[in-house]
């Protein structure tokens, strides 16, 4: 006998290993069709935002968007845009320093006075970037 179990124990494996792959590939459908129907403009504003970045990319999350916000940065970084993983709860409590040197390129950068930050809505609602936007240049607007 197999490490798996019997013929039976392995056949439902099988069926069960067939049906995650079939809910993943709908949710990925599912995705890839919002991105027309609504999500499409939120998806390319991130994009321009990435792109425009002439610093580091700072990702940010918390929990299981942390680990995902972690792999993202890790992708990002191995395929050329240079991209760094900041906790957004260890942003608020001095970490923040980690992500000075990218806000300040930012503000200097910027010629409308905005700053794109791309985040969780945890990360977004815990005002961190911002706050460490507007004690470098009050006048920006974090959008």
């Amino acid at each position: 006998m197999s490490q798996t179990g019997d013929d039976a124990t392995r056949a439902r494996a099988l069926v069960m290993a067939k049906r995650v792959l079939q809910i993943e590939a709908a949710a990925i459908a599912a995705l890839g069709a919002r991105l027309v129907d609504g999500l499409g403009e939120q998806f390319l504003r991130a994009l321009d935002l990435i792109l425009a970045c002439r610093g580091r990319v700072i990702v940010s999350g918390i929990g299981k968007s942390g680990h995902i916000a972690r792999k993202i940065a890790a992708t990002l970084a191995s395929t050329g845009t240079p991209a760094y993983f900041v906790h957004a709860a260890e942003a608020v409590h001095g970490d923040l320093g980690v992500i000075t040197p990218g806000v300040r390129e930012a503000v200097y950068a910027t010629q409308n006075k905005r700053v794109g930050v791309i985040g969780t809505r945890g990360t977004i609602n815990s005002r961190a970037y911002e706050l460490e936007i507007k004690q470098l240049a009050p006048s920006v607007k974090v959008t």
